[in-house]
């Protein structure tokens, strides 16, 4: 299937998306806009990358053709899930991982602000995902490392 040679991938008329064939996505991010997937599909890609498969992946954004479609507590279903707290100093409050998501839209910001967004701890490696429902978008993103590097100005 060619998504497993695809490292990004940007589109905006994704009304025959399907989970399934997301779950056969080995690349790093994916910018999706209108797109029919349901609360069950996410929770689903939410499991596929839980049971360890995408190793790749960093980000998907999804949005939603409908508004007020997306139902946290539905895509979070099965998963010991945590609100982020900036007190901890776990992660970075702004996902970092994927700077090409910052050309693909305006609002990359609210976007890429996991400030409301809950977190999920895979057993097997401690990997870290937070999801994030921000209006009519789905935002997954997996922090491969939890801070930016520190800057080296002798660099």
């Amino acid at each position: 299937m060619f998504l497993s040679n695809v490292r990004t991938i940007r589109s905006e008329n994704c009304h025959g998306v399907t989970s399934a064939l997301l779950q056969q996505f080995n690349g790093a991010s994916a910018v999706l806009e209108n797109t029919n997937l349901t609360n069950n599909d996410f929770n689903l890609l939410i499991n596929n990358w839980y049971e360890g498969r995408q190793p790749n992946l960093k980000a998907l954004i999804l949005w939603q053709e409908a508004r007020d479609t997306i139902d946290l507590a539905t895509v979070l279903r099965g998963f010991e899930a945590h609100p982020y707290d900036e007190e901890e100093d776990l992660r970075a409050r702004y996902y970092f991982l994927a700077p090409e998501i910052a050309g693909y839209s305006e609002d990359h910001r609210n976007l890429l602000d996991c400030v409301d967004g809950s977190d999920i701890i895979r057993p097997r490696d401690g990997m870290r995902c937070t999801v994030r429902i921000y209006m009519n978008v789905f935002c997954f993103y997996v922090w491969h490392q939890n801070f930016p590097p520190a800057w080296n100005p002798a660099l």
